[in-house]
C-alpha cells in the first residue's frame, strides 16, 4: 500500500522553491510528460510506468508518457535518448558504468538515463528518492509517497550508481518475497540477483522488466553432492540422474581419519572425480543456456576434505586443507570459459577449517575472470565486526581474497541463530559492510533469516541492508529513525530506544559469540518485567489504531516467546507481574496467526506458511508448558528444599526424541532415543553435563546396575555443575538426548547445583525380571537443586 504522507518534515530532499526551480507540477496539474521510446528495452518501459505512477500519486497530477518529443520544453526524458544524451553529455553518458545513472536537466527538461539493462530504471528510483522522497520499507508494500501540492525541483546534476555490483539478501525466515508487493519492494531498492526469489511461485508483476543481472542458479550452496549424490536416494537438489555413488566409487569420497571412504566431502586428488563431476557440472551449465552463476562449494560437514596421501600432499602444496579442491576449482573454471564463455563460477570461502584461508603458491597471481569468491564467515564473533580483535584474523582472510580476486563477494549472518530472543546487531554488519567493500568485496549476498516471520525487527533490518548494499559508507542510524518514524509513528521514539538497547547489550556480550548461540545475559527478570511494561504503554499509545497495535506486537513477539519461557523466574521477581501465562500465550498466537495472513495472503506457499506457523506456535505452547506445569511434589529428600532453589527442565521433542505420552511421567510425557535398538543399550548407563561454553564435560557419570530402579522414573543424581551461557545435560550412549539449561544461567553468579535426571530403566538389560519389554530408557525431567 502507497502511503501519501503530507509535509517533508521527515525527509532530507533536494527539494527547493526558488523562482529559478523546475515546477513539475502545482495545484494537480503538471505541463511536463515522460519521454520514453516505445521500443526501448522492458525495464526503461517499466522505469516509465513507476515515474509516472509516483509521481501522479505525489502531485495528483497526471504525467503523460508520449513516444517522442522536441529537443527543448516540458519533458523527461528517460533512457539513451538522443535529448538525455545531449542533457548529460555525450561522453560523460558513454562513461557511465553499468548500473550507474546520470540524473541532470538543463533550462526545463531532464533527463534520466544510465547504462546497462537497470541503469535507467536504477536512475528513476533515485530521483524518486532524492526529488520525491518515496521510500519502499518492507516485503508487503509499506510505500511512503509524501504528498507535494507544488512540486520545484532546483538545478539537477548528479550521478548515482549501487556501490556493490551484484546484491541478494535471503529473506527466507519471514518469506514474503512470492507477492508482487515483495517482488516489487526487492526491485525497487535495488536487488539484482536471484534465485528462488524470481522463481515460480513468485509473483512477478512485470517479468520482461523484473529481471536479475544475473541468473543465481540453484544449487547455490553444500553442492557438492547435487553433482555426486553419495546415496542411492535423490538428493534434495540433484542435478544428476546417477546417484549412489559412495556405493559404486567409494574412492570419490573422503578418506576419513579412520581410513574409511565417508560422505563428508569428494577426494579431489581423485582425477576420476574429477572428469565426473566436470561432465556433469557443465552438462547442467548447458541446460542454462551458459549463462548465470553457478555454485560449487563444500558440503555443511565440518573437518577437511579428505585424509588420503595424495590430498594431503596437494593441501601442503598449497599450505591449506583444501589442497585439491582450490586445484580442481582453477581446472574447471579453465573448462567453463572455453566452452560456456557467459558463466560465472562461485567458489565459497567457508570455515577456517576449510576454505577461509586463501592458498599459497598459485601457479597465478591473480584468479581467473569467471570465478567469482564468495568470502562466509561462520566462525567469527558475532557480537562483535571485523575491526575487533575477536575477528581481525577473519577480515585479514577477506583482504587477502581481495587481493587475489577481482570477484569477491561477502555472503553474511546478520544474526545469531539463537531462536526467537530479543536481539540486534545493525552495528556490526553495518561496520562489517563497508569493512567488505574497504576489502574489495563487489557483491553482497547476505542470510538475513534467523528472524522468523519479522520477529526482532527483520522488516527494519532488511530494508537498511538493502541501502547500504547502495551505498556502504552511510550511517546507518539515521536509517532506523527513518524507518521507525514512519512505520511507527507516534511510538517511533520508544521502539528506537528498545532498539538501541538491545544493540548495546549485544555489543557488549562478554565473550565470543558463535553463530548457534542465544544471548542470556540480558535476558533476566528485571529487564523482561521492564519492556513488557514498555510495550504495556505503547499498546495504550496504539489505542483504536489496528494497524499500529499489529506492528507493536509484531515486534513485542520475541519479548513475549521468551516471557514465557522464564515465566517462573519473572514471577519470582515480581509477584505483581500482571499478565498470566495463558494471556501472554494468547496474545502471542494471535500475533502470528495475524502475521501469517499477511505475509502469506490468500494462502500462498501454504507448504512455508504452515511450516512458519508450526515453528513458533510449538515453541508458544512448549512455553506454555514449561510456565504453567505443576508436576507431581518431587520425593521426601527435596521436601525442605526452597522452591527458589529449585529448577526443573522437562524435554520436548528434538531431533532424536519425539514426546510420548506416559501417565507416571512427570507432566504425562517422556522421551527416549529413537535411533538406538534394544540391542545397544549397555551398562553402565551414561550421562552427564556439557558446559558448550567453555568446551569441557563438567559432569560424566556412569549409572551401575546396582543403582537402577527398574520399570519406574526415578531420579538419579548425576554430580554438580553451574550454569553457563551454552550448556546442556544429556544421556545415553550416544548423546543424541540432550536439552539446553542456558535457561537458567544468571549472569555474576556462579552458584553451583546438583543434577538429578529421571529415567526410567526397562528391559531384560536392566532387570532380569522384565523380559516382556523391549530394552529402553525413558527420560521425563531434570531437577537442579542449588547446593547451600
Amino acid at each position: 500500500m502507497n502511503k501519501i504522507i503530507p509535509g517533508l518534515a521527515l525527509f532530507t530532499l533536494f527539494t527547493v522553491c526558488t523562482a529559478a526551480g523546475i515546477e513539475l507540477a502545482s495545484d494537480g496539474k503538471t505541463q511536463y510528460a515522460i519521454v520514453c521510446d516505445p521500443g526501448a528495452p522492458p525495464a526503461d518501459r517499466f522505469a516509465a510506468r513507476e515515474l509516472k505512477m509516483f509521481l501522479d500519486q505525489s502531485t495528483g497530477a497526471d504525467f503523460k508518457i508520449v513516444a517522442s518529443a522536441p529537443d527543448k520544453g516540458r519533458f523527461i526524458f528517460l533512457g539513451p535518448l538522443r535529448q538525455a544524451k545531449k542533457i548529460i553529455g555525450e561522453k560523460r553518458f558513454a562513461n557511465l558504468k553499468n548500473q550507474e545513472a546520470a540524473i541532470v536537466s538543463a533550462d526545463d527538461s531532464i533527463a534520466i538515463a544510465g547504462q546497462g539493462k537497470l541503469g535507467t530504471i536504477y536512475g528513476v528510483y533515485s530521483f524518486l528518492e532524492n526529488q520525491i522522497g518515496c521510500r519502499w520499507l518492507t516485503l508487503e508494500g509499506d510505500n511512503i509517497v509524501p504528498k507535494h501540492r507544488t512540486l520545484i525541483l532546483p538545478k539537477l546534476d548528479y550521478t548515482q550508481k549501487p556501490y556493490f555490483d551484484y546484491r541478494w539478501i535471503q529473506t527466507i525466515g519471514y518469506e514474503g518475497t512470492r507477492t508482487p508487493e515483495g517482488t516489487l519492494f526487492l526491485f525497487r531498492n535495488r536487488m539484482n540477483l536471484s534465485d528462488f526469489n524470481y522463481r515460480p511461485p513468485v509473483v512477478n508483476p512485470e517479468p520482461d522488466a523484473i529481471v536479475p543481472e544475473r541468473v543465481l542458479h540453484n544449487p547455490m550452496c553444500h553442492t557438492l553432492f547435487s553433482y555426486i549424490p553419495p546415496e542411492e536416494k535423490p538428493h534434495w537438489a540433484a542435478r544428476n540422474k546417477k546417484t549412489g555413488y559412495l556405493k559404486t566409487n567409494p574412492e570419490f569420497f573422503t578418506l576419513d581419519e579412520k581410513g574409511q571412504r565417508v560422505a563428508r566431502q569428494l577426494c579431489f586428488s581423485n582425477k576420476a572425480l574429477r572428469a565426473e563431476l566436470t561432465r556433469v557440472f557443465l552438462e547442467f551449465i548447458g541446460k542454462k543456456n551458459g549463462e548465470g552463476v553457478f555454485a560449487l562449494t563444500q558440503e555443511d560437514v565440518p573437518k577437511n576434505f579428505c585424509n588420503c596421501i595424495p590430498c594431503l600432499k596437494l593441501d601442503a602444496k598449497y599450505s591449506v586443507p583444501y589442497g585439491g579442491f582450490i586445484e580442481y576449482i582453477l581446472e574447471l573454471s579453465s573448462e567453463m570459459a572455453k566452452k560456456y564463455p557467459e558463466a560465472r563460477l562461485l567458489f565459497s570461502a567457508y570455515r577456517k577449517e576449510q576454505t577461509q584461508t586463501p592458498p599459497l603458491n598459485l601457479p597465478l597471481k591473480k584468479l581467473p575472470d569467471n570465478l567469482i569468491v564468495e568470502f562466509c564467515p561462520i566462525d567469527n564473533d558475532f557480537s562483535k565486526d571485523y575491526s575487533h580483535k575477536n575477528n581481525l584474523s577473519v577480515y585479514n582472510d577477506l583482504k587477502k581474497w581481495g587481493t587475489l580476486s577481482n570477484h569477491l563477494w561477502a555472503y553474511y549472518y546478520t544474526m545469531p541463530y539463537g531462536g526467537y530472543a530479543p536481539v540486534s546487531t545493525m552495528y556490526r554488519w553495518a561496520a562489517d559492510t563497508r569493512l567488505a567493500a574497504e576489502a574489495g568485496a563487489r557483491g553482497v549476498c547476505y542470510e538475513h533469516k534467523s528472524g522468523w516471520l519479522g520477529i526482532n525487527n527483520a522488516d527494519l533490518q532488511t530494508w537498511i541492508l538493502l541501502k547500504l548494499y547502495q551505498n556502504p559508507f552511510q550511517d546507518y542510524k539515521p536509517l532506523i529513525k527513518e524507518f521507525c518514524d514512519y512505520y511507527y509513528g507516534p511510538v517511533s521514539n520508544e521502539i528506537q530506544g528498545y532498539v538501541a538497547e538491545l544493540e548495546k547489550r549485544t555489543a557488549e556480550y562478554p565473550v565470543f559469540l558463535p553463530w548457534h548461540v542465544r544471548i542470556n545475559d540480558y535476558l533476566t527478570p528485571p529487564n523482561l518485567v521492564r519492556w513488557n511494561h514498555l510495550f504495556d504503554s505503547l499498546e495504550h499509545k496504539a489505542g483504536n489504531d489496528p494497524a499500529l497495535l499489529r506492528k507493536i506486537r509484531e515486534c513485542r513477539l520475541g519479548l513475549d516467546l521468551i516471557t514465557l519461557e522464564k515465566y517462573l523466574d519473572v514471577k519470582r521477581f515480581d509477584p505483581a507481574f500482571k499478565d498470566s501465562a495463558a494471556d501472554i500465550h494468547k496474545r502471542g498466537m494471535a500475533t502470528l496467526d495475524a502475521m501469517i495472513a499477511r505475509r502469506y495472503p490468500n494462502d500462498m506457499w501454504p507448504g512455508q506458511s504452515k511450516t512458519q506457523h508450526n515453528h513458533i506456535a510449538k515453541t508458544l505452547n512448549a512455553n506454555l508448558l514449561t510456565a504453567t506445569v505443576r508436576p507431581p511434589p518431587l520425593p521426601e529428600q527435596f521436601s525442605r528444599i526452597p522452591e527458589s532453589d529449585i529448577r526443573q527442565l522437562f524435554p520436548g521433542n528434538s531431533r532424536y526424541c519425539t514426546v510420548v505420552n506416559m501417565p507416571d511421567a512427570a507432566i504425562g510425557h517422556a522421551v527416549y532415543d529413537e535411533k538406538l535398538k534394544p540391542d545397544e543399550y549397555k551398562l553402565p548407563f551414561p550421562c552427564g553435563f556439557y558446559d558448550n561454553e567453555n568446551k569441557k564435560h563438567v559432569i560424566s557419570h556412569n549409572i551401575t546396575r546396582e543403582e537402577i530402579v527398574p520399570d519406574r522414573f526415578h531420579l538419579y543424581k548425576i554430580g554438580k555443575a553451574s550454569f553457563s551461557r551454552e550448556c546442556q545435560i544429556w544421556a545415553y550412549p550416544s548423546s543424541r538426548v540432550n536439552y539446553s539449561c542456558e535457561r537458567f544461567f544468571e549472569p555474576g553468579r556462579d552458584d553451583k547445583w546438583e543434577v538429578w535426571l529421571s529415567l526410567k530403566f526397562e528391559g531384560p538389560a536392566f532387570s532380569a525380571k522384565n523380559t516382556e519389554k523391549e530394552n529402553r530408557v525413558w527420560f521425563d525431567r531434570a531437577v537442579f537443586v542449588k547446593c547451600n
